[in-house]
């Protein structure tokens, strides 16, 4: 049976390799725009791609496989999972996207239009953040979150019409809900991680009750509120309690980042002995003063070597990170063991990819790094360093817990759509993320104001994996060097090449974590750097 199912996979790769070359290389061209023919070519390989796992047939046997356990070997295994997960992209039916996309557009046209006002003028992203995080006007700060509650409650009718369209559509292919799918389509095991979610706020519940109180504590002393009463969300430095608020950078960032950012990449990683000299040969880097933030990237085939990218890149921290982050990506495909099958030479899971991404990048503040690489003197950053360390703590304390919260409120969503969401909301917000509103608030649909919460399931799991995996990784290199301070260590370039980068996607997230740090997966170890005593230097 086993030589079967290989010559099966043979079969489909050696139907789909051509394609998925010239798939990637219109995909290319439309990003480039280098070829008016680019969109039409992308267009064209992209139905003939759809066709392929279109097939009703196609689908039906994988289904029969992945459901026997069929395939003596872990890797056959494997690859019949990722067809199988191509197959499902393409059983959604059409009508869905017909009777969906003028919800989404009038859901997008809302939030869109939908910035906070008050006193006659809208406050943006980053207005908004400062205007909590430093104004010492209570009124704008409550009228601020009372317009945004008030033009975002008026989406309720629309999300749950487009939460009932989407449940019928995936359970016609047998799904509980389109939660289920979403994240299965992801390559995430729904329950599994509904299931982590939980274990994340109870692992975390103890640091974050010192830190809320301690938040709480200035809040009543800034506003003048009675001890034994709790503040009102928009008393708070963040109303929805999920970021801390940045530090201003410190003196020795000003020289640091000096440095272009290609510089700094290359010093960083070659420290971990990994050589990128190539990566950044083969991507187009561009200097500009006001960098873009998206960093395109697109593999060519799966040999692992052609890959193109373009990065934008400014003489800030931001620049250099974004360009870590890219070249760790790279660097998936540069190390991928040749002997892979075809299917399996990919990049792993994209939150295993960002975590890592954040890790490498994270590894800029590392004391080795600053002072034995970058010529800093100790004393000039010791203390910073202390102090920017506790200010991330307390970011990502808050980040993770944030994502565990709606990634669970999601799933109830669209799992029972009929049920009190209003009382679920206020009750997940109050016990987890200690908000507390006056009894007389009207919380009818203020779930509302948080849309990302229904519109994609997908993307709090990925944060909250990406975050366990960035620093259960972390905390594996640890053990195995021996220090807490993992910067400039050659021998970390050989862990991540053995444990991660030769692997490609060859093992779900769980397992390759469990590879990398060489433990089995466990929040409260993973997260053990978010207690206020987890070490100055923990990522």
């Amino acid at each position: 049976m086993e030589r079967s199912l290989i010559d099966f996979l043979e079969m489909h790769v050696a139907e789909v390799e051509p394609l998925e070359r010239q798939l990637a290389a219109t995909r290319w061209q439309r990003i480039c725009d280098a070829s008016d023919s680019g969109p039409a070519q992308t267009a064209e390989a992209e139905a003939s791609w759809a066709e392929i796992y279109a097939n009703r047939r196609l689908y039906a046997r994988l289904r029969s496989y992945e459901a026997d356990g069929i395939g003596r070997m872990a890797t056959t295994r494997r690859q019949i999972h990722l067809l199988r997960l191509r197959c499902s992209a393409q059983q959604i039916p059409p009508w869905l996207e017909e009777r969906t996309a003028p919800i989404l557009h009038r859901i997008a046209s809302v939030v869109d239009g939908s910035w906070p006002k008050a006193r006659g003028k809208s406050f943006g992203a980053s207005s908004w953040e400062k205007t909590f995080a430093s104004s010492s006007d209570l009124a704008l700060r409550e009228q601020l979150y009372r317009s945004r509650e008030a033009a975002l409650k008026p989406l309720v009718e629309d999300i749950q019409r487009l939460v009932g369209l989407r449940n019928r559509a995936a359970r016609d292919l047998e799904y509980p809900s389109w939660s289920s799918l979403a994240l299965d389509l992801d390559d995430i095991d729904a329950t599994h991680c509904i299931g982590l979610a939980k274990d994340v706020l109870d692992a975390t519940a103890s640091s974050f009750a010192a830190l809320k109180q301690e938040i709480d504590a200035e809040a009543r002393t800034a506003w003048g509120v009675a001890d034994g009463c709790a503040p009102t969300p928009w008393m708070l430095p963040d109303p929805d309690m999920a970021r801390y608020p940045a530090m201003k950078p410190f003196r020795f960032e000003e020289s640091l980042f000096s440095q272009p950012a290609p510089v700094l990449a290359q010093l960083l990683l070659s420290g971990l002995g990994l050589d990128i000299s190539e990566i950044l040969a083969r991507g187009t880097l561009v200097k500009k003063d006001a960098p873009s933030p998206h960093t395109p990237f697109v593999a060519l085939d799966r040999s692992g070597r052609l890959f193109e990218y373009v990065c934008e890149y400014g003489v800030d921290a931001a620049s250099t990170r974004r360009l870590v982050h890219v070249v760790t990506r790279a660097l998936h495909h540069v190390h991928l063991d040749p002997k892979l099958p075809f299917l399996l030479r990919e990049a792993p899971h994209p939150a295993c990819v960002d975590g890592l991404g954040r890790l490498l990048s994270e590894l800029i503040y590392a004391p080795r790094f600053l002072t034995e690489q970058m010529g800093l003197k100790k004393a000039s950053v010791t203390r910073a360093l202390h102090l920017r360390q506790e200010n991330r703590r307390r970011n990502r304390l808050l980040q993770l817990r944030s994502d565990a919260v709606a990634l669970q409120f999601q799933y109830f969503v669209y799992q029972k759509p009929g049920s009190d969401l209003d009382a679920l909301w206020r009750r997940m917000r109050e016990v987890h993320l200690g908000l507390h509103l006056p009894d007389s608030w009207d919380h009818e649909g203020a779930w509302a104001a948080t849309p990302e919460l229904v519109l994609n399931p997908v993307a709090p799991a990925r944060r909250l994996i990406a975050s366990l995996f960035e620093c259960g990784v972390a905390e594996g290199l640890r053990r195995a060097v021996g220090d807490d301070d993992i910067s400039a260590r050659k021998e970390v370039g050989d862990l991540l090449r053995e444990r991660i980068l030769r692997r490609g996607n060859s093992l779900p997230w769980v397992s390759l974590l469990e590879k990398a740090s060489g433990m089995p997966l466990d929040p409260a170890c993973c997260l053990r750097s978010l207690s206020p005593d987890g070490g100055p230097h923990r990522s």
